[in-house]
């Protein structure tokens, strides 16, 4: 079932002692086996798209079908299902997901200055939370394999939350997409202690 209340289905589940997991889906076939995975195990799960690999999908039109056909296993699964943009590069794209059916959207601000982040991440927050979506920030940047991080400051976590209205936060702490990650858990954790949501 997708999930018509992703801000509270997340506050619910942020309580609970377990973890959301999110999967990068670029195709129908990978969207069908990761919700036939939550199926089997009987678990909510989070498929999500990479603005890149829409673009592909979609032959240079606008959004193209994968988001349609997410949404439409999502909503005959026997499982909560979220639909989530990952990395959305602005308000307008953001936008454009929400409008096609996006029940969550991420805004990747992570170049920007902290108090121009935040501003963006609050303006796409109050669209998003309009449209009844759920919205993730970030802060800091994810290593591509080059081994160079911008880590999260613990001391900066709350204000995503508290001004940028995020439901859910993407911290650096050290991992890197597709590469073999050096987490300092001990950031996380204090990090953690000074969120107030949940954090990805």
């Amino acid at each position: 079932m997708l999930v018509q209340q992703p801000r509270e289905f997340l506050r619910t589940v942020y309580a609970q002692p377990f973890a959301l997991p999110a999967f990068n889906v670029c195709n129908m076939e990978m969207a069908k086996a990761v919700i036939e995975a939550a199926v089997a195990e009987q678990a909510p799960v989070i498929v999500q798209t990479y603005p890149g690999d829409l673009a592909h999908a979609a032959f240079g039109s606008d959004l193209g079908p994968l988001p349609v056909l997410i949404r439409a296993m999502a909503t005959e699964a026997p499982v909560p299902v979220i639909l989530h943009l990952d990395h959305g590069p602005g308000l307008e794209f953001n936008l454009r997901c929400l409008r096609a059916g996006y029940n969550s959207v991420m805004y990747d601000g992570h170049d920007l200055p902290l108090e121009e982040a935040l501003a963006e991440t609050a303006l796409i927050a109050r669209a998003a939370h309009g449209l009844n979506a759920s919205v993730e920030g970030e802060l800091g940047t994810f290593g591509g394999g080059q081994g160079s991080f911008d880590l999260t400051n613990p001391d900066e976590a709350p204000l995503m939350f508290e001004r940028g209205h995020v439901d859910m936060l993407a911290v650096s702490v050290g991992s890197e997409h597709g590469q073999a990650s050096r987490l300092d858990l001990d950031l996380l954790a204090a990090i953690n202690a000074k969120a107030q949501g949940p954090l990805v």
